[in-house]
């Protein structure tokens, strides 16, 4: 907090601070910090560099914790009932905010991770985000629908599931396949989300062991011809 007074234009403080309150467990204040810095970032004027990292880094993580929030709006609903209304708008809200970090062409954060760039990494939320509202009953909505499903999993490569090295993005791939009805692509896609999440360490988090079970799910309920023809490649 002393730190954003003492530099209040610098969005980066901002930015940062609303991660620490999130980890902290205080999520609410954290997406309305993160809502100030998307609102000031799009201002005119704002002096923050046209590609500088925190303009896809800001919004993208705005998205993934409006998808917390629905996830948390839905797992507090009877069992078995649809998603409400709230659910839906945050899950509409998450994609929204994230094409925006998928959109614009920036920097890499230089303490973030090496290798997945910004916009690979809003591409699969994007798509993440785009199958839990389409999933959960989601009125149609312009630059929602399958069109966007398949462009999606062409840009995060996931016609070759096999070849993914990120467990994130194999269970998005995964659960993309599924949902195109592509049965074979989804047993290679799961068949990946269960080589990679054998080696993330203990004890697991709980978003590795949900993609695990997605995954054991898709090939439980794979007929043995495929099973059989996947393995072999025939």
């Amino acid at each position: 907090m002393q730190m954003e007074r003492e530099f209040p234009l610098r969005l980066v403080v901002a930015y940062r601070l609303a991660l620490t309150l999130d980890a902290l467990g205080a999520r609410t204040e954290a997406i309305a910090k993160l809502r100030d810095v998307v609102r000031r970032l799009g201002t005119k004027g704002e002096p923050t560099p046209k590609d500088h990292w925190i303009r896809s880094a800001a919004p993208r993580n705005l998205g993934v914790l409006l998808w917390e929030e629905a996830k948390s709006s839905r797992d507090m609903a009877e069992e078995g009932a649809d998603p409400d209304a709230r659910t839906l708008e945050l899950l509409r809200e998450a994609y929204e905010f994230t094409r925006i970090a998928h959109d614009v062409e920036v920097k890499q954060d230089p303490q973030g991770e090496e290798g997945t760039s910004e916009r690979i990494k809003a591409a699969n939320n994007l798509l993440y985000f785009l199958l839990e509202y389409l999933e959960g009953g989601g009125p149609p909505l312009e630059g929602m629908g399958r069109t966007q499903v398949i462009a999606f999993l062409k840009e995060i490569e996931g016609d070759a599931p096999s070849a993914l090295k990120s467990l994130a993005a194999a269970d998005t791939v995964r659960r993309a396949h599924e949902h195109l009805g592509n049965k074979e692509l989804e047993l290679e896609a799961a068949r990946a989300v269960v080589r990679l999440g054998s080696k993330a360490p203990s004890p697991r988090p709980a978003i590795v062991r949900e993609a695990l079970r997605a995954a054991e799910r898709s090939l439980s309920l794979a007929s043995p011809f495929l099973v059989e023809r996947d393995e072999t490649g025939a």
